[in-house]
């Protein structure tokens, strides 16, 4: 399971991992938990290592599973809700521009989108909001 001792940083990886759960939660995908705790602990820590860590700090906060039913479920990694693409803003800027839409669940799927450039939560969406308010302001 990797090295047991104390990493560049003086902790050990199980402490690197456990600090980095209380950073980012414990629900974040394991690829910014590891990243985390591999910066905690001052060396690269492996998936394995911290898959295992953060199993055991479940265990020990009686924390049953994470509410997923499967791997590409959105949400499972919440640390993106301040980022929005230009591409989300122009659609909301688009979808705000529309008049004589008669169909308005189409308008809002269209506004949530498809694929890589939809929106993946209320956060995300307000904060294309705010960034196209802003815009609008500067222009």
């Amino acid at each position: 399971m990797g090295r047991q001792g104390a990493g560049r940083n003086g902790i050990s990886q199980q402490n690197a991992v456990f600090a980095a759960i209380e950073e980012l939660g414990h629900r974040s995908s394991i690829e910014e938990l590891r990243h985390r705790a591999s910066i905690n602990y001052g060396s690269p820590i492996s998936e394995n290592v911290a898959s295992t860590h953060r199993s055991h700090w479940r265990n020990q906060n009686n924390v049953k599973g994470d509410c997923r039913t499967y791997e590409g479920q959105p949400r499972r990694n919440m640390l993106k809700d301040e980022a929005c693409s230009i591409h989300q803003v122009k659609r909301l800027g688009a979808f705000l521009a529309g008049r004589k839409a008669k169909d308005e669940t189409n308008r809002l799927l269209a506004l949530i989108g498809v694929g890589p450039q939809r929106f993946h939560s209320i956060e995300q969406l307000q904060h294309a909001l705010k960034t196209l308010a802003e815009l609008q302001l500067a222009a």
